[in-house]
């Protein structure tokens, strides 16, 4: 009885916890969006674009090339906001254009799964932030599936430290209320992603390869994703991206 109690009381608080942080952070995105616009209106307009490129501008370089093409490929106005009208530029870790030779997107361009792996490889290879896995299971085909781990560099090295204490919180009926504290204090969150449950949903794996880009690269404070910044994502938290 006292384990299901306890079982319980640390499921609430991990609920409590994220809700809370969730909350907070949608607080703050909608105050600073309170501008009055029209609905199908560009979000990136007038004092709100202008303040917004400035951050962008003031904390990280962007691929103007990239941009475009994301402009260009975007059809309907409405679809576009501060969050994705941009990517953030490197001369160390390659987009995923500079692999596939394609913008992710590009009409009449879905990405063969082999070519999704290798971009991820490309990525695990030019930055410690980025570790690729294989599962142990072959797909329903017989073909390999991959798990990729985003995080700070200083956090993947930690990565199976965090497995441990993530399986030790799951089932904590082996350890103390104090030893869970504990636990709770050292460890991180994971935050799983999968693309392409069902067969035709097609756009989430290409726009996973460019998330896990913009995880790996991006410096700039901006970009409230996932309810966070990508840095707070990044740097706080293991996200597990599965491409397909």
């Amino acid at each position: 009885m006292k384990s299901k109690v306890f079982l319980q009381r640390i499921r609430f608080i991990a609920f409590a916890l994220t809700a809370g942080l969730a909350l907070s952070q949608v607080s703050l995105y909608v105050h600073a969006q309170k501008t009055e616009k029209p609905k199908t209106a560009h979000p990136s307009t007038a004092s709100t674009a202008n303040s917004a490129a400035t951050k962008k501008s003031e904390s990280s370089v962007n691929n103007p090339e990239y941009a475009a093409k994301v402009k260009e490929y975007t059809t309907q106005s409405y679809f576009m906001t501060e969050l994705v009208d941009h990517l953030p530029a490197s001369d160390k870790v390659p987009a995923p254009d500079k692999t596939l030779g394609y913008t992710i997107g590009t009409p009449g361009h879905l990405t063969y799964t082999r070519d999704m792996y290798r971009y991820y490889r490309e990525l695990e290879k030019a930055t410690p932030r980025v570790r690729t896995f294989a599962a142990p299971e072959k797909s329903e085909e017989g073909k390999e599936q991959m798990l990729i781990a985003v995080g700070d560099e200083a956090a993947l090295a930690r990565l199976d430290r965090y497995k441990e204490i993530t399986a030790k919180l799951a089932d904590p009926r082996g350890i103390t209320d104090a030893e869970a504290e504990q636990l709770i204090g050292e460890g991180k969150a994971l935050y799983w992603a999968s693309g392409s449950i069902h067969s035709p949903e097609t756009g989430s794996p290409e726009m996973l390869m460019e998330l896990a880009y913009r995880l790996a690269v991006e410096e700039s404070p901006f970009n409230p994703c996932l309810f966070f910044t990508l840095l707070q994502v990044r740097d706080h938290t293991t996200p597990g991206l599965i491409p397909s």
